[in-house]
């Protein structure tokens, strides 16, 4: 796709968000101040249309990173009040209007990508928009269906977010796709050696077996036990757990780490700087929870997502697969999701403190050996 052609795109774009906008506000009575920073959000998008110009270099630059953040909040909005004009004058069939919406939510992003998020050179400032980005895009469908009456697949389909993962997925691979920091990859290296795969896939099965082992002792019968956390696994829980596993592991293991590789890349001991830096924010970001559940549980959370960044970061750059980090973390919170909604599992059950600690201490131990001497050299072939 062209340049013009994008340029085209975002030009009827934002024209149509300010028309759509300008009919609701005829209609509803909203709030001056909301009203005012929709409006001039809108019109500033427009300057994303304009040349280069070297007196203004760095008002352009920072206008980058504003206007990334500026069509996050607004297309979503804008998609939402058109939705409710929709809603309100009972025409016929919302649900195809919904879907029509969250079709075009996977795409509409792309000019911004281009436009502004393309630009945008410096690292540390990548690095610190793209989870910010995340979080607008992958709840978009949150908010462009806020407030709308809609039932069935497409409430499963919607609750999941999986839509706003894949509207993710599309533009960070177009933003990094144009930048030099580019790890991503699906085949697993032709390098690996068998101890490692052992020790690799016996880590995988221990995690496993210690998320769920808990649950299952409490029965008199595990077999029975079994069968009945496998009856509770349902469609919302498979499509909750793949759009978790795949939009983070997307952001953590592919974005974050590519541009971690690039800023660590004279560093001593370049792996496990990354290994540990990618496991930490991985563990900060789950912070976010504590809006959700006690200050306790989200520790907890948190010691044990960062053994669990840490491991599976070394993992990937070993194995050179993003595709081994998506497939373990959507089974581990496909178990999460299964024991939480269990009724023989309290909500905020946590694993003792001191098995999380042993967690962390093993996953240093395995990243440390996965990063060191022989692995080592494999991974440095596959970023190569």
């Amino acid at each position: 796709m062209t340049n013009k052609t994008i340029k085209l795109w975002h030009f009827l774009q934002t024209l149509a968000q300010i028309i759509l906008f300008t009919i609701s506000c005829l209609i509803y009575d909203y709030d001056y101040a909301y009203l005012i920073s929709i409006f001039l959000l809108c019109i500033c998008e427009f300057t994303l249309l304009l040349p280069a110009n070297k007196r203004l270099l760095k008002l352009q630059h920072f206008n980058y990173y504003f206007e990334v953040l500026a069509i996050c909040y607004t297309l979503p909005h804008v998609l939402n009040e058109t939705l409710y004009l929709i809603q309100d004058n009972n025409i016929s069939n919302l649900n195809f209007y919904i879907i029509l919406a969250i079709l075009y939510s996977l795409v509409m992003f792309i000019p911004m990508a281009k436009l502004a998020l393309n630009q945008i050179t410096n690292l540390y400032g990548k690095l610190l928009l793209l989870p910010l980005i995340f979080l607008a895009t992958v709840f978009s469908p949150r908010q462009i269906t806020a407030g709308l009456k809609y039932t069935g697949v497409l409430k499963v389909i919607l609750n999941s977010e999986i839509t706003g993962a894949l509207a993710f997925i599309i533009i960070t691979y177009i933003a990094m796709k144009k930048a030099n920091t580019f790890f991503l990859h699906f085949k697993l290296s032709n390098k690996m050696s068998v101890a490692p795969i052992l020790v690799i896939i016996l880590a995988f099965i221990l995690k496993l077996l210690s998320d769920i082992m808990p649950a299952l002792l409490i029965w008199p019968n595990i077999i029975d036990g079994f069968d009945y956390y496998i009856s509770q696994i349902n469609y919302s829980m498979l499509l909750t757990a793949l759009r978790a596993g795949t939009a983070e592991e997307w952001l953590l293991r592919f974005c974050i780490l590519s541009i971690l590789i690039s800023i660590l890349k004279n560093a001593r001991q370049q792996l496990l700087w990354v290994t540990l830096i990618d496991g930490l924010l991985f563990s900060i970001f789950h912070i976010c929870n504590l809006g959700s559940q006690s200050l306790n549980t989200t520790l907890g959370q948190m010691l044990s997502t960062l053994s669990f960044g840490i491991f599976i970061t070394a993992v990937y750059l070993y194995t050179n697969s993003i595709l081994i980090p998506i497939t373990f973390h959507f089974l581990h919170d496909l178990i999460a999701l299964v024991l939480v909604n269990a009724p023989v599992m309290s909500p905020n059950h946590l694993q003792p403190w001191q098995s999380l600690v042993l967690e962390f201490i093993i996953a240093l131990l395995i990243a440390g050996f996965l990063t060191s001497k022989q692995r080592k050299e494999t991974i440095y072939h596959n970023l190569a």
